[in-house]
């Protein structure tokens, strides 16, 4: 079983680094091998939409992409985690997403052959933990269109912004590592 994270936060020692990571620790003590991937510190272009995916079956961009993609092909779980930037996820983890463009057959079915679950981390400043519960689902929706499954739960951590705060509340420290081992359960 393996679990492969991506980080969408610039902030390595943040929120949302925290909570992957406790995401992370559940998923590695029910037995899952872990990565974890930090786009910022990562050279990934932007997609060029050159549509050259379509016609070799993979994307010719030659970046750090490259290692996410080899990762994400070997997955059975793919988590995406990020804060809540401008109503929408962060530009670095955007950036990832855009790339994904490249499991899409020419025809816009998924080029992903097997089942890779997806969980998605959220971090938000806003108090109410549903207050962009609509762009979650969004995203949800985006990748279940690329081939990913989206697990019905939704991590989502309202009222963090200042560093440390994440991991001054035991309570969603649980449900984080909780989340971890439910991602892997049922395989």
């Amino acid at each position: 079983m393996k679990i492969v994270g991506i980080m969408g936060s610039p902030r390595k020692q943040g929120n949302t680094a925290f909570l992957l990571n406790k995401v992370m620790e559940g998923a590695k003590a029910a037995g899952a091998e872990t990565v974890v991937f930090q786009p910022n510190q990562m050279n990934i272009r932007g997609c060029q939409a050159c549509e050259l995916c379509k016609t070799k079956g993979r994307c010719v961009i030659i970046d750090d992409m490259q290692e996410i993609y080899r990762a994400i092909d070997e997955a059975d779980v793919v988590v995406l985690a990020s804060p809540v930037y401008m109503w929408g996820m962060s530009a670095q983890l955007k950036l990832v997403v855009d790339r994904l463009y490249a499991y899409f057959n020419a025809d816009h079915t998924s080029a992903i052959q097997r089942p890779v679950k997806l969980g998605l981390v959220f971090t938000q400043q806003r108090e109410d933990p549903q207050g962009f519960a609509d762009y979650f689902q969004s995203v949800a929706g985006i990748m279940k269109l690329i081939g990913f499954q989206p697990v019905p739960e939704i991590l989502v951590s309202p009222g963090l912004f200042a560093y440390g705060q994440a991991e001054k509340n035991p309570a969603l420290v649980k449900s984080a590592v909780e989340y971890g081992r439910k991602l892997i359960a049922n395989e």
